[in-house]
């Protein structure tokens, strides 16, 4: 056995599920070694493979999917390793180990999405967990839109239109805004659907293709805390600043715009990120009033610098509408890291057009 991380998949997959339930998963997990990553990717991507093509309840589906939730986060960490934040064009390595991230996320997001149906028709074991249901998908689809932004990569339309059904959903089901826990969410405050969703919007939004690795990790490590600040209201509110605007029957993410359009479909939210801009721009003055970080929990392992620099970011993708120099805006930050990002200046710029 090595302890060497290599991406050549073994092509063998287990002919049978190894469980029944979420307690014999629990068991199967506990006795996989760690040490051969890709072994251990072979085999729990295999037991995902065997669940979906699986008849089990909607509640014991749902009860495995979040057994599997920790030890598919511990993968998605290894194989980071090997994509994140690399230049394109990426070499055969780093794409296959981004295209088994999302492969793995994808087929737990397909465990959860096996219970829309039933939770739609009124399955009586998942009325008093909806939420929850509801809400683990919607963060599966901010995590395969993390892998995306560390690979350098613009997110999958049906990623989006996956993670609008789950939004969409949740409202029609009165559940959107009920606090769940999430153990691994520990440092998030107020959990709920509409909170993880516009966690992937706001994610997305701060444009990851400009950004590091570790700026992409702070931002998805705050975003747990401040997501709850941008509600996706269903009607137009009177606002004095810019406005997300999001599609929900769109292949696409949210958009930042100074004005609404004047007739908007029964799909579009808006949301009002004044709220976010205060806390974003509140912690800029302390941090130059010589605050440190970790007393405005930005963290400890986070500099004073490196924390302005990327909260000056977010609040120019989040906020503040930049000032149009010919054909294309950029910020700072954005001219500095361009030439690590593979997409064209209109993929990554989307609200840079007059």
């Amino acid at each position: 056995m090595t302890n060497e991380f290599t991406l050549t998949q073994t092509g063998t997959e287990p002919t049978a599920l190894a469980f029944a339930d979420a307690e014999g998963c629990a068991r199967w997990l506990r006795a996989l070694p760690l040490s051969n990553i890709p072994k251990h990717y072979d085999a729990i991507r295999g037991q995902l493979k065997r669940m979906t093509e699986s008849d089990f309840t909607p509640r014991e589906r749902a009860r495995i999917a979040e057994v599997f939730r920790e030890p598919v986060a511990y993968l998605h960490t290894e194989l980071a390793r090997r994509y994140a934040g690399k230049p394109h064009p990426a070499t055969d390595r780093e794409h296959e180990a981004a295209e088994q991230g999302l492969t793995l996320w994808q087929a737990l997001w397909n465990q959860y999405s096996a219970c829309l149906k039933p939770l739609l028709e009124g399955d009586p074991e998942l009325q008093g967990v909806k939420a929850k249901v509801l809400q683990r998908g919607l963060w599966v689809g901010k995590q395969l839109i993390l892998v995306y932004g560390l690979a350098r990569r613009v997110p999958a339309a049906n990623v989006w239109q996956e993670l609008h059904a789950y939004y969409r959903l949740a409202e029609i089901l009165e559940c959107s805004v009920s606090a769940v826990s999430d153990e691994l969410m520990p440092n998030a405050v107020g959990v709920s659907c509409y909170s993880t969703y516009s966690h992937a919007l706001l994610l997305n939004l701060a444009d990851p293709c400009a950004m590091t690795v570790r700026q992409i990790e702070l931002t998805d490590r705050w975003l747990s805390m401040w997501a709850r600040k941008v509600f996706p209201y269903a009607q137009q509110r009177e606002t004095e600043g810019p406005v997300i605007v999001i599609d929900l029957d769109a292949p696409a993410g949210a958009s930042l715009v100074a004005v609404t359009p004047r007739q908007t479909g029964e799909a579009t939210r808006f949301g009002y990120p004044a709220k976010l801009a205060t806390s974003v721009r509140g912690r800029l003055k302390r941090l130059a009033s010589g605050s440190n970080p970790a007393e405005l929990q930005l963290g400890h392992d986070v500099s004073v610098e490196a924390s302005a620099a990327l909260l000056t970011h977010l609040d120019s993708r989040w906020y503040t509408l930049p000032k149009k120099t010919g054909n294309q805006t950029q910020t700072s930050l954005d001219r500095t890291l361009w030439a690590g990002c593979p997409t064209t200046a209109r993929s990554i710029w989307p609200h840079s057009e007059p």
